[in-house]
């Protein structure tokens, strides 16, 4: 091998080598940071009120029983029922029971609606509604005229509900079948039972005054 070539090979193996340290030298590092954000809440909004509407009401002045704030509908009780649906609100009345109570309609009510947002979408939710019935742990639902409370009043009671979007839209409510959209969307409808006053003892409270009667309930959407 003549000194041309060999001074030539050993110049390409140096320019290699250089090269090598080059890129080593030129390295760089960049720390970078991961997230991810939380959002465990979300919107429930009440769109309706529940509302029964305009009615003519009697309530029983007495009980012989323990009143109808715990039996509710029971054998021997004097009671009257207004049934609003949750399907179309569709509503009726109930006498059959009634002796000296009456609830007759004037101006039907409506369902209360409900809508939530911001959920994962078609996500399951639950829907959790007040008791069916009053026991001691869980007092009746009273509706009041406002002022002090020993009047005749009304009960609220036996909720249940309809689903209105999803898949399960038109249906009754059940475990697992309130479903949010591909948006994280859902709705349902609420109906419930309100029966009149049947005081225990010798409490007499038979006559409803001309005005609005109202009481507080809650319910809960969770996932």
């Amino acid at each position: 091998m003549n000194n041309a070539i060999l001074n030539t090979t050993k110049i390409i193996s140096v320019s290699i080598l250089f090269s090598i340290i080059n890129n080593a030298l030129a390295a760089e590092s960049v720390t970078s940071t991961a997230t991810v954000t939380v959002q465990n809440a979300f919107t429930f909004a009440e769109t309706s009120a529940l509302n029964f509407g305009t009615v003519r009401a009697q309530a029983v002045a007495t009980s012989t029983t323990n009143g109808k704030d715990l039996s509710y509908e029971g054998a021997g009780i004097d009671y009257s029922v207004y049934i609003l649906s949750s399907v179309d609100g569709a509503t009726t009345v109930d006498n059959t029971s009634a002796t000296d109570s009456v609830i007759e309609t004037l101006v039907p009510g409506t369902a209360g609606a409900y809508t939530v947002t911001g959920v994962v979408p078609y996500s399951s939710l639950e829907l959790t509604l007040p008791a069916a019935k009053a026991t001691v742990a869980n007092p009746a639902i009273k509706l009041f005229d406002g002022g002090s409370p020993t009047g005749a009043y009304f009960l609220l009671y036996d909720f249940e509900a309809t689903v209105t979007s999803g898949t399960s839209d038109g249906t009754a409510y059940s475990a697992s079948n309130l479903t949010a959209d591909d948006s994280g969307n859902a709705s349902f409808t609420l109906g419930a039972k309100l029966g009149t006053s049947d005081p225990s003892g010798t409490r007499g409270q038979i006559v409803y005054q001309d005005t609005a009667y109202t009481g507080n309930y809650t319910i809960i959407v969770s996932y």
